[in-house]
């Protein structure tokens, strides 16, 4: 068993920048959603996908119901 086994592959790079904690995350998540007036989609869709990774299925769950709750109108996303 003198066999050398050769195998490729690549390590991606680490990204550049400073990591955030959950709770900065969170909270700028929630800023940005406090300035649009609850109304912003991609930031619920952002805290939904957070709060499911960190194993709190309430608060995404909700997220997803606000979410459920708006209408595009005109190629805005509204509340109901």
């Amino acid at each position: 068993m003198d066999q050398n086994l050769d195998f490729h592959f690549s390590v991606p790079k680490i990204p550049e920048g400073k990591a955030l904690t959950f709770d900065e995350i969170e909270e700028r998540c929630l800023k940005q959603l406090q300035e649009k007036e609850g109304k912003c989609v991609q930031s619920l869709i952002n805290l939904a996908k957070l709060y499911s990774q960190a194993k709190r299925h309430d608060d995404a769950f909700h997220c997803v119901e606000r979410l459920i709750n708006f209408r595009l109108v005109d190629g805005f996303a509204l509340l109901a």
